[in-house]
């Protein structure tokens, strides 16, 4: 019947044998995609009298479910390959540049810098961190020595204006050690 009704296992009918006895007196479980695209899964136990008991199941919707979850998957991980690679090129673009370089959220919060804005105030590596306050940044500055010539809380404020006002500023300030930034 299977094979007169074009209903069989593999790609050719020759493949499928439903007489065929050997290896049917142990374990085994399979999965067979039909001609007609169904997937039946078979899974074969011998009995202790002799013999076998054989179950089959339809599983078409689970295969197209896990073939749909390897499609996502692989799409996932091409995602996270790309994103790396743009992480890596961002990094490499930030940390060559010959300006010190910081990013403040509007909660005052630092989002991202590169290692010069570190050299150039003198700090160390492990004091500055994403989420620090400007508050926090700049008393680090003034306890490095690198701060400008009024008191930090004057600094503060006028960097602060410079975040409220939302508009593009350039702004020179001349560091008590005589450096201008």
């Amino acid at each position: 019947f299977r094979l007169t009704h074009n209903r069989y296992a593999g790609e050719y009918p020759e493949e499928f044998h439903p007489d065929r006895l050997e290896n049917a007196f142990s374990v085994s479980d399979t999965v067979h995609r039909f001609s007609d695209g169904r997937f039946i899964a078979i899974a074969r136990r011998p009995i202790p009298n002799g013999g076998w008991v054989t179950t089959h199941e339809e599983i078409t919707d689970r295969e197209k479910l896990h073939a749909q979850l390897r499609e996502q998957h692989d799409l996932v991980t091409a995602q996270e390959a790309e994103l790396r690679l743009r992480n890596m090129q961002f990094d490499i673009a930030l940390n060559n540049m010959t300006e010190g370089f910081c990013y403040f959220d509007k909660e005052e919060r630092l989002v991202i810098f590169n290692h010069r804005f570190i050299e150039m105030y003198n700090l160390s590596p492990g004091s500055v961190r994403p989420g620090m306050t400007l508050r926090e940044i700049i008393d680090l500055r003034y306890a490095s020595g690198f701060d400008p010539a009024m008191t930090s809380e004057d600094y503060y404020l006028a960097r602060h204006l410079v975040g409220v006002e939302q508009l593009p500023s350039d702004t020179e300030i001349e560091m008590a050690n005589g450096a201008v930034f």
